[in-house]
C-alpha cells in the first residue's frame, strides 16, 4: 500500500511525495504541467533499510 506524504502544487509544478508499506521506500513524484497537461514526469525511490527508519 503506497500512503500520499505531501503532496504540493505551484505554478506549473506538482510533488507529491508517498510511502510504502511492502518494501520499506520513500518516493516522490514531480509533474511539470503547461496547459492542463503533463510535459515531464520526475520520479525519486528510496529505499529504506533497517537503519534508516528506526
Amino acid at each position: 500500500m503506497l500512503l500520499i506524504v505531501r503532496f504540493v502544487e505551484g505554478d506549473d509544478v506538482v510533488m507529491t511525495e508517498f510511502s510504502g508499506e511492502v518494501l520499506r521506500m520513500a518516493i516522490g513524484e514531480v509533474f511539470v504541467m503547461r496547459e492542463a497537461l503533463i510535459t515531464e514526469r520526475r520520479t525519486f525511490v528510496i529505499e529504506l533499510t533497517e537503519n534508516d527508519h528506526k
